[in-house]
């Protein structure tokens, strides 16, 4: 719990002069790498989100989140569904390539907050406190203050030099800047 306040208070002194904060909404597709056949299961984000812009063109984003990360396997006459929560810190660059659409890259770092299995234990998912994901995919502004995200992001990625399988999750976003 130390932990995510002390995240939390620092991504709130880096933004506290923001030029744009706002809010999003999402839904979000998962799957885990292994030897099994994953399902895909959505998963819903919910959120805040903070632009500081450097440039016209260029903004550093982040935030606060609340995502799922939903999945499950089917094997033979075995199945499981997994349910996994994180707090989401985003630590990623917005690249604004061409009028009101950009480029987003970075990391996502999560903090695993709860887990709910069925059908199988969870400790079979061998889940870490904490998990940095890469993250790549573009925005697009609507009239107004609304923009639309869609994110591809490599789960996992913490974990590439212990030989761990990497998943994918592909996210879709509503936001709304204040």
């Amino acid at each position: 719990m130390k932990k995510i306040i002390a995240l939390f208070t620092l991504c709130l002194s880096l933004n506290l002069y923001s030029a744009e904060w706002g809010a999003f909404l999402g839904l979000n597709y998962t799957e885990f790498e292994s030897n099994v056949s994953w399902d895909h299961k959505s998963g819903f984000e919910l959120g805040s989100a903070f632009h500081h812009l450097f440039t016209n063109n260029l903004a550093v984003r982040t935030g606060l989140g609340y995502v799922q990360k939903n999945s499950a396997f089917r094997s033979g006459t075995s199945s499981a569904d997994f349910q996994i929560s994180y707090i989401e810190i985003p630590a990623t660059i917005l690249y604004k390539t061409f009028g009101d659409a950009g480029l987003i890259f970075g990391a996502n770092l999560d903090l695993l907050l709860s887990d709910s299995c069925t059908g199988a234990s969870c400790s079979a998912l061998e889940l870490e406190d904490f998990v940095m994901n890469g993250v790549f995919g573009a925005n697009f502004r609507t009239p107004g203050n609304e923009w639309v995200e869609v994110l591809l992001e490599f789960t996992g990625l913490s974990d590439i030099f212990n030989g761990t399988a990497i998943g994918s999750s592909l996210s879709v976003r509503y936001v709304y800047m204040f």
